[in-house]
């Protein structure tokens, strides 16, 4: 049974037409370099790793190909998962559902913390789960303590909040340079204050 209707890994070809245009105004800029030469033992770590994480093969996490067909129909769930906001909430809306889509003790793993610490590629400390992140104090999902889900490209989101029994998804194409702004940190804390106001 599918949990969420228009969330794709892999847009079939014939709803292409109802895919928005990646909007990119701040691409991130990395320095034109060979990756061949950051392979070497000398290379530095931190020009090797953000470049031959967003650019190898080159434009493949970035503005050279990610608004054409081959992109929207490839199954890279890392990165290329397509889908509208009502969409998003739908499938953490199911997460919720013990054993719909994942048996509790699983989801439990899936949204406890696994690695914690300095990433090179996000420039802070972060936190992952095992396919998602859990909430914490510098990236807030919902109010509860067990909230879990994932930031997306300028700030598309997803995520669930157990103990407030919401589910939220935010989906645009303008992307904006990081993964959290202004826009989604609104929209979190005006749902998590209409679910607190519900319970109350």
């Amino acid at each position: 049974e599918p949990a969420a209707g228009d969330l794709w890994i892999g847009v079939p070809p014939e709803l292409h037409d109802r895919c928005a245009e990646v909007i990119w105004d701040s691409p991130v800029e990395l320095p034109a370099v060979d990756p061949a030469e950051l392979l070497a033992p000398d290379a530095p770590f931190e020009l090797a790793l953000p470049i031959l994480s967003y650019a190898n093969p080159p434009g493949y996490s970035s503005v050279g190909i990610v608004n054409t067909a081959l992109w929207r129909s490839a199954q890279l769930p890392s990165t290329n998962t397509h889908g509208t906001a009502r969409a998003l909430a739908a499938f953490y809306r199911a997460l919720l559902e013990p054993g719909r889509v994942l048996q509790p003790d699983t989801l439990a793993n899936a949204a406890t913390p696994q690695s914690s610490g300095p990433c090179p590629i996000l420039n802070d400390d972060a936190s992952f789960g095992l396919g998602f992140t859990p909430t914490t104090e510098r990236r807030p999902l919902g109010d509860g303590p067990r909230s879990f889900g994932h930031f997306g490209t300028g700030g598309a989101l997803g995520f669930a909040d157990p103990d407030a029994d919401l589910a939220f998804g935010y989906a645009m194409n303008h992307v904006i340079p990081r993964w959290q702004s202004s826009r989604n940190r609104a929209l979190i804390d005006a749902a998590a204050a209409a679910a607190a106001s519900l319970t109350d």
